[in-house]
C-alpha cells in the first residue's frame, strides 16, 4: 500500500512511499504528515496540498517573477493566489501603476 507524504508547513505532496507494516498486526502504518488517500494529478500551475483531509489544488507562484505595484520591486511569492499588490507585468524605470487599467504606464 502506498502512503502519500506531505510537507508539514505547506501541506504540499512531498513524496510517495510504500507503507511500513505494523510488526504485530501486519496492518499498514501511516506516519505523521501522511495519508493513504491518493491524490489526482495537479492542475497546471498548481500543486496538490492535503488540507482538511482532502487533496486540493493550490496555485504555485514560487518560480514566477512578480513586481510590487507600489515599489516596482521584485518580490517572491509562494503558494496561493497572487496578492493584489503584485503583478507579473514588468515595469520600466519611470512607469507608474494605473489602478484602472491594471497596467504600467510611462510618464
Amino acid at each position: 500500500m502506498k502512503v502519500y507524504k506531505y510537507h508539514k508547513k505547506t501541506k504540499e505532496l512531498w513524496r510517495i512511499a510504500d507503507a511500513i507494516l505494523d510488526p504485530i498486526e501486519g496492518k499498514p502504518l501511516c506516519p505523521a504528515n501522511a495519508t493513504f488517500k491518493e491524490p489526482e494529478e495537479a492542475l497546471d500551475g498548481c500543486v496538490k496540498c492535503f488540507i482538511n483531509n482532502e487533496w486540493v489544488d493550490i496555485e504555485d507562484h514560487r518560480n514566477k517573477e512578480l513586481f510590487n505595484i507600489n515599489t516596482k520591486q521584485n518580490e517572491k511569492h509562494s503558494l496561493g493566489p497572487v496578492p493584489n499588490h503584485l503583478t507579473d507585468k514588468v515595469p520600466k524605470e519611470f512607469d507608474e501603476w494605473n489602478f484602472e487599467t491594471k497596467e504600467w504606464e510611462g510618464h
